[in-house]
């Protein structure tokens, strides 16, 4: 791009300070962009009970033009009541719960404001409200669209886990209006930016243009500390308050880390992740498991740790944290879900394992085993620093899609 160019960023999450997997997506491609030379406005919801905090930090960033935060009810615990209500309204009018949750008036109210003021070459949007309010009064500015789940099929997974039949006709229902609801979205955007290829062939079949949905690969930085590591440590990471994190939380404690201990009883399992509910909160038991909550530094624990696991059954998009932990050098195990989208190999740079025993030899060879664990720390040495968000790729298809250019098919 020649000028300097003008660019809304519509995001339901502050994406700043990076504490979630979703923030590690949104902060990176805001980097992006503005290597780019973009001059980014942010809008963002941001939870009524962390407006000062955010509000505070991002006023230190030089990434953004300006940041304009709109508060909103977000944390079930004190808004439950509310929450129920939003619940049966959407039984009511047939609208996904989420994207009554999300519809915040003073939200459209100051896009509104933002688009009347400023003269923008490209809008960035992460939520269908913002996103499906923005195309119809956006004119020929092209749009933008990141795909951070697949919410409709993580909302079928979830029906799934419920016995009473009320609670998942109910999920179903979600499931088959968010479906809808998604489609819209990606039939109103020039662009879809998916966290993956597995998350590109689940879409495909909904959508009338498939040219338009793209991969994003990401770039690892090297972080990898070759400082050898003393006994066993296992290490969990992301927010706890994800229903589908605390069940494969709790799986793991139940089902897994027995095996493990019985072969390496002085193994540590440190558990790292904001709101954790009582029943995670309770398997502290200051010896073998360590419940950390919130870490705002986590340097520390990533010295000792050896293996980081990543137990999940629903969902889709992509676990960051997997990538983080390859940047580190830190080998992982997950689940098929958890490995969904990832760009690294199974058996060789990450293990995948659905069944409680499987799970667990992976874990305990990689804390017995030291040549196994130098090999696959050696391959994931080899990965980090190749190109995981190519720049010149992604400033092509965003350049092109500002200058009207025809978009290909290609993984950017």
């Amino acid at each position: 791009m020649s000028k300097k160019k003008n660019l809304l960023f519509l995001s339901s999450w502050p994406p700043l300070p990076v504490e979630s997997g979703g923030q590690v997506v949104t902060s990176m491609l805001l980097s992006y962009y503005k290597e780019m030379g973009f001059s980014i406005d942010l809008m963002s919801l941001v939870p009524r009970e962390e407006q000062a905090k955010y509000t505070s930090y991002l006023g230190t960033t030089s990434l953004l033009n300006s940041a304009h935060l709109v508060p909103y009810d977000h944390f079930y615990a004190q808004t439950r009541l509310k929450h129920y209500l939003l619940a049966i309204w959407s039984l009511v009018t047939k609208q996904p719960f989420y994207y009554l949750k999300q519809n915040v008036q003073d939200a459209l109210r100051c896009i509104d404001r933002l688009l009347k003021n400023t003269k923008y070459d490209l809008i960035h949007c992460e939520y269908p409200n913002a996103l499906l309010f923005v195309a119809q009064k956006r004119a020929k500015i092209p749009l933008v669209y990141v795909q951070h789940n697949i919410d409709f099929l993580y909302l079928k997974e979830r029906a799934r886990t419920y016995q009473n039949p009320f609670i998942q006709s109910f999920f179903n229902q979600q499931a088959n209006l968010t479906k809808e609801l998604e489609k819209q979205v990606i039939e109103s955007s020039d662009l879809v930016l998916c966290m993956g290829n597995d998350d590109i062939q689940l879409l495909n079949p909904i959508v009338s243009n498939s040219h338009k949905l793209h991969a994003v690969k990401f770039r690892l930085e090297d972080r990898i500390n070759d400082k050898p590591k003393k006994g066993y440590s296992i290490v969990s990471l992301g927010s706890l308050s994800a229903l589908k994190r605390a069940r494969g939380t709790m799986w793991f404690a139940r089902e897994v880390f027995p095996l493990v201990k019985k072969v390496t009883p002085s193994v540590e399992w440190y558990i790292v992740g904001r709101f954790p509910s009582k029943e995670v909160k309770d398997l502290d038991d200051g010896k073998n498991v360590h419940v950390h909550g919130y870490v705002e530094n986590i340097e520390y624990l990533m010295e000792k740790t050896k293996v980081c696991v990543v137990p999940l059954f629903e969902g889709s998009g992509r676990q960051m944290k997997i990538d983080e932990m390859a940047s580190r050098g830190i080998p992982c195990v997950t689940t098929t879900t958890g490995f969904r989208n990832s760009d690294l190999t199974a058996g060789k740079e990450i293990f995948v394992g659905d069944e409680p025993e499987t799970f667990a030899k992976y874990v305990i060879d990689l804390l017995t085993n030291d040549e196994l664990y130098s090999t696959t720390k050696h391959h994931l040495s080899q990965v980090v620093g190749k190109s995981r968000l190519h720049p010149n790729g992604f400033t092509a298809i965003i350049s092109g899609l500002c200058d009207r250019e025809k978009i290909e098919v290609q993984t950017i």
